[in-house]
């Protein structure tokens, strides 16, 4: 389905100028990564040398290194019935092969993007099947819950393939974070199987839950929504964030748990598709317990929380994709945003670069991360517009 560009990406501006240099250097990591570099410990990508060679055995080169020791990555090679079942259920998240390729210049300032952007894509695509419910009751059809169990399921898997579309886009026309240095990472080929079972078990049990437990077929969807749910949304991620932010940095922090999360940071340059590398036991932690856990301290419909996930799956791709903008988080910007809390796509992207010695636990926020002291320089939006406090980010 065509979709048209500028409904995807309008409203970008280049309204700062583009930092000289970074003010303030952030700690150096406990131990070195595959990615380390012999340069800033801010990550200042190095630029070619004179002679640099961008194409290697015919293909055009992934990264500044002499070698690509990333894992094997075939899937991109196969055509659609050539996959196996996990492969295809990837294949909405594959990027377009220039995501994967070094640059050999930088392309100069980022980009910042305002909140109504990321709001003009969201308010119909999250709205969509609610919408569409909510015309069906009005006409006399109440969905029983199999019915409504598989249109919702749909609904996710369409939300997912016109985000992925949307990123792509974005990507190649703003590129992405640490570009000069590598490309991005593709699928690992020992990954595939773990990957395709977290996205599949992400899209049952998003959908799952809220249909077992939430949905009611005799009440009209839209009638759900009341003047609360902004506080009540604002609420539930804070919480939820914390939950994931104290979670998250224990993995990061007592060695034995490490072995939950450290698959999830064989990617050191995400895309969308590594959101779901992981664990089946991350697996679990993220996309069951600590939402569900959530969802009983702050209570939502069945719309509600519907539109919810679809926002928290946006931001948890797009936290991964590493596209070279300055977007604010758009479900936590009432509540971080004046205290210059909100998270970015590069506070993320550096958590994945600096491995097990990353800080930036926050998935949703930068809150919690600003309290308790973990947070980690920007780098190349170090000089991007922030809020009112808390500027040296």
């Amino acid at each position: 389905m065509a979709v048209p560009h500028s409904f995807l990406t309008r409203g970008l501006s280049f309204t700062h100028e583009e930092p000289s240099s970074v003010t303030s250097t952030p700690s150096s990591p406990s131990s070195a990564s595959e990615d380390s570099r012999e340069s800033s410990p801010a990550f200042d990508s190095p630029k070619p040398a004179a002679g640099f060679d961008n194409v290697v055995d015919g293909e055009p080169r992934t990264t500044l290194q002499a070698k690509d020791w990333r894992a094997p990555a075939n899937m991109h090679k196969k055509t659609f019935w050539e996959r196996t079942w996990s492969e295809k259920l990837l294949t909405s998240t594959l990027m377009s092969d220039n995501h994967h390729y070094l640059k050999e210049t930088n392309r100069g300032p980022v980009p910042s993007q305002p909140l109504w952007c990321d709001h003009a894509f969201l308010i119909p695509t999250t709205f969509a099947v609610p919408v569409l419910q909510h015309i069906c009751f009005m006409l006399g059809w109440q969905w029983s819950k199999p019915v409504a169990f598989v249109i919702y399921f749909f609904g996710l898997l369409f939300f997912f393939q016109l985000s992925a579309l949307r990123f792509d886009i974005m990507g190649n026309k703003y590129g992405l974070f640490d570009e000069t240095f590598r490309g991005r990472d593709r699928i690992p080929d020992e990954s595939v199987d773990i990957m395709g079972g977290g996205i599949l078990m992400y899209f049952i049990f998003r959908v799952g839950y809220n249909i077992t437990f939430k949905y009611d077929p005799t009440v009209a969807p839209l009638s759900e929504f009341t003047w609360t749910y902004i506080l009540r949304w604002q609420a539930w991620f804070l919480i939820m964030d914390y939950f994931f932010y104290a979670y998250h940095r224990a993995t990061h922090e007592i060695d034995f748990l490490w072995s939950i999360h450290a698959l999830h940071h064989k990617s050191k340059h995400p895309t969308m598709a590594h959101a779901v590398l992981g664990t089946h036991a991350q697996h679990i932690m993220e996309i069951i317990i600590i939402p569900t856990l959530t969802s009983y301290i702050v209570p939502l419909s069945c719309g509600e929380q519907w539109v919810l996930y679809l926002c928290l799956a946006h931001i948890e791709t797009m936290g991964h994709s590493g596209i070279r903008i300055h977007a604010p988080c758009t479900n936590t910007w009432l509540s971080c945003l004046p205290f210059g809390a909100e998270i970015t796509i590069e506070d993320h992207d550096i958590h994945h670069r600096y491995g097990k010695s990353g800080k930036n636990y926050g998935k949703q926020t930068m809150m919690w991360d600003t309290v308790f002291g973990t947070r980690e320089y920007r780098v190349e939006t170090a000089n991007c517009p922030t809020r009112w406090i808390n500027d040296k980010f």
